[in-house]
């Protein structure tokens, strides 16, 4: 393209700025002809304000018309400058601009690409923006385009308050998204909007609402809604042992093997049609082994009501108190000493009817059987965890469950879908801290989800308490405010230093965009929603 496509020859001088007078590797310096040049107008449909930065400016070079951003500006300090504005002669003024290059456009071409070893010119003429070139900056900023028509319209440029930006589906969540930001900083409000979008566009998705905050975001025909703990269960043999270990936060040394044992002892008794514990003090040992050699992988089902007490039967050794052979077991206090903190625990959570109540042998809906209908049909699917204690390694089991459930029956010939989840860090915590692995099954969706058309699109808080393994396969991140060093330290390889400092600036609904899928970041005024959205804290 050429610069009469952009500006005609009448009014071309109402958006000359100067001539470029420096050139380096990551940006430009133009020399503005003087200060009047530098003042606020309307132009037709063009607000232009060139006396700030964050606007986008055309320079015509040899090679194509050069793209850039104004990121600084400034007027020489020195007496006779001083003089001459006090005496309003700014047209005896000279000021610069430094400019960021963001890409070019070829002569033979309509849209913007990366410069590559390009660059601009000395003397090269500099020219503010217009409609027409903010609107081939949008359009032209996807990298990789899928090839799904669909576009989600959620935000406009901050800079460009009427520059909508339509991104593709497949831009924004081929490569996993996340939303980040402090509480306040309108991350949920955001998450909301690009939900309300999928299903403007037909989207399929699953969300594990935590808190209850979206229990009325959506009607009843555009979601199927599960409550957790009243309509929907799983029986206590759908976890692993390394899962209930984890849910119990058994230490590995003594606690997890007796908790391992205890829970075949019991797998064993609903096998055998019996009730109660799998009594172990005084019987034979072969005995004992022979028994539970029997069960198979079928085997999985148990009583939960009996763990506790079972544990106190797993706190055994064989032989006498003195350390004789006798092929019969007895207690081992030593053991039974170690265990208790992990019987009291247990006993605990029993008492709590949520608990309880999701972990039930008689179910009403089973989570596992609507997770296999989810993949099977087009509906859109909300399962409402607002009953249970997330708080603790509860939450990070169901979403262990529900990712593993997910991506082990999902194939190429399932529909495509969004898996939302909300303050992810509340479940991955323990990988971030402890290395734990019990939580494991986002990482595995994130990593081989795709292939099954399965993406993930997360909001945290908190990067810093995420998982490194699994904030590494976030292709996409939203980010609005945030304002720890140690939370800015994790994402700063995703931004350069001048997007990170304005992190800490960013007002509510401000976010910004930068993807793999992106020719560059994005400085964004998110679109609110209409839909209700309990997130506001009560007044004081």
């Amino acid at each position: 393209m050429l610069i009469d496509d952009f500006y005609n020859k009448h009014d071309r001088g109402n958006f000359y700025l100067g001539l470029v007078s420096r050139v380096q590797r990551d940006y430009c310096t133009v020399q503005v002809e003087n200060l009047s040049l530098l003042s606020a107008r309307l132009l037709g449909e063009d607000n232009l304000a060139p006396n700030t930065i964050d606007y986008l400016v055309l320079i015509d070079s040899e090679e194509g018309l050069f793209v850039g951003t104004v990121f600084q500006a400034h007027v020489k300090s020195s007496d006779a400058v001083h003089k001459t504005m006090d005496f309003g002669k700014s047209e005896a003024v000279y000021p610069e601009l430094l400019i960021e290059l963001n890409g070019l456009i070829p002569r033979n071409l309509n849209s913007l690409e990366l410069s590559g070893y390009s660059s601009v010119g000395i003397t090269n003429k500099v020219y503010i923006g217009n409609e027409k070139l903010i609107k081939m900056f949008v359009e032209s900023q996807e990298i990789n385009k899928s090839d799904d028509e669909s576009t989600l319209s959620f935000a406009s440029l901050s800079r460009y308050k009427n520059a909508s930006i339509n991104l593709k589906t497949g831009t924004i969540f081929n490569r996993h998204l996340m939303a980040i930001g402090t509480t306040g900083s309108g991350k949920s409000t955001s998450s909301l909007t690009v939900l309300d979008k999928l299903v403007e566009q037909q989207k399929k998705f699953l969300m594990i609402d935590a808190t209850g905050e979206y229990k009325s975001a959506f009607c009843d025909n555009e979601v199927e809604r599960l409550i957790l703990g009243v309509d929907t269960q799983i029986t206590p043999g759908t976890l692993s042992i390394p899962q209930w270990i984890g849910l119990f936060e058994a230490s590995p040394g003594i606690q997890a093997p007796s908790l391992m044992k205890a829970i075949t002892s019991l797998r064993y008794q609903y096998a055998q049609g019996k009730t109660g514990v799998y009594t172990k003090i005084g019987k034979q040992t072969d005995v004992i082994q022979q028994q539970l050699a029997t069960l198979t992988e079928m085997n999985r089902e148990f009583d939960l009501n009996y763990l506790a007490a079972q544990l106190v039967e797993e706190s055994i050794k064989e032989g006498d108190k003195y350390g004789k052979p006798t092929g019969i077991y007895i207690e081992n206090t030593f053991n039974l000493n170690a265990n208790q903190y992990l019987i009291d625990r247990i006993n605990f959570k029993l008492t709590m009817p949520s608990f309880k109540d999701f972990f039930c042998s008689v179910l009403k809906y089973s989570l596992i059987n609507k997770l296999e209908e989810f993949l099977g049909n087009s509906k859109r699917l909300m399962i409402d965890a607002s009953l249970i204690d997330t708080s603790d390694a509860t939450g990070g089991i169901i979403i262990d469950l529900v990712a593993q459930t997910l991506l082990n029956n999902g194939n190429k010939e399932s529909q495509a879908f969004v898996f939302f989840v909300d303050e992810v860090h509340r479940y991955t915590k323990s990988l971030a801290t402890d290395g734990e692995n019990y939580y494991n099954g986002l990482i595995a969706m994130a990593r081989e989800g795709r292939k099954k058309g399965q993406y993930l699109f997360l909001t945290t808080q908190s990067p810093h308490d995420v998982s490194k393994m699994l904030l590494g396969q976030m292709g996409t991140l939203l980010i609005h405010r945030l304002t720890q060093p140690e939370e800015l330290q994790v994402i700063r390889n995703y931004l350069d230093d001048k997007s990170l400092h304005q992190i800490k600036k960013l007002g509510r609904g401000e976010a910004i965009l930068t993807s793999v899928n992106l020719l560059q970041n994005l400085q964004l005024k998110m679109k609110r929603t209409k839909r209700e959205h309990y997130n506001s804290s009560p007044s004081l």
